[in-house]
């Protein structure tokens, strides 16, 4: 310890001292540098915290769409509820295909409704604003996932929806992702009680 402290040698101890805090500085210096490299700053290419799995988003998503055979639909709520409450669909759009590609949900591309046989009850292709709209490059496995409230009452083309209260019976939800002949889809069966 007194040699670390009180340098022995043929040099003056001003020597020693300097090349000790040189090399204290170079293992400081290394350090500052694992640290940052391990812990990318906002706007770095680094992926963070981010999980690999999760769908970027990102407001112009560029490459080639989704084709919707590639495209998984899912639709989950209630199966059976009271004409007096209200449905929260969980929903999501599911990249199975085996490259990346840009997903578009948006009123354009995705609408879920709810019908009672032939009669259209309501649609979130009557208003715009009730279906969260999002682009994102999505790769194999990756699920945009949201929610859409149904009141249980009819729309109409002007985001509207009727006072008037459903009657009880079955009702069928549909989601549909895609343009073209052949848009993916999923379904959920509903019943509704007095």
């Amino acid at each position: 310890m007194g040699a670390l402290l009180h340098p022995v040698g043929s040099r003056r101890v001003g020597v020693y001292w300097a090349r000790r805090a040189l090399v204290l500085v170079v293992v400081v210096a290394i350090i500052v540098g694992i640290v940052w490299l391990a812990h990318p700053r906002a706007g770095s290419s680094g992926t963070g915290d981010v999980p690999t799995s999760a769908p970027m988003a990102s407001p112009n998503a560029s490459g080639l769409a989704c084709d919707p055979a590639s495209v998984t639909l899912a639709v989950a709520g209630f199966q059976k509820l009271a004409v007096s409450g209200h449905q929260t669909f969980s929903l999501s759009v599911t990249n199975t295909g085996k490259t990346s590609c840009a997903l578009d949900v948006s009123p354009s591309t995705y609408t879920l409704t709810v019908t009672s046989g032939s009669d259209r009850i309501w649609s979130t292709a009557d208003c715009g604003t009730w279906l969260p709209s999002q682009q994102l490059m999505a790769a194999p496995g990756d699920a945009y996932q949201f929610t859409v409230t149904w009141p249980l009452t009819r729309s109409s083309a002007t985001c509207q929806t009727s006072k008037a209260p459903l009657k009880p019976g079955t009702y069928v939800a549909t989601a549909t992702w895609g343009t073209g002949a052949s848009p993916a889809t999923a379904r959920q069966v509903i019943q509704l009680t007095a």
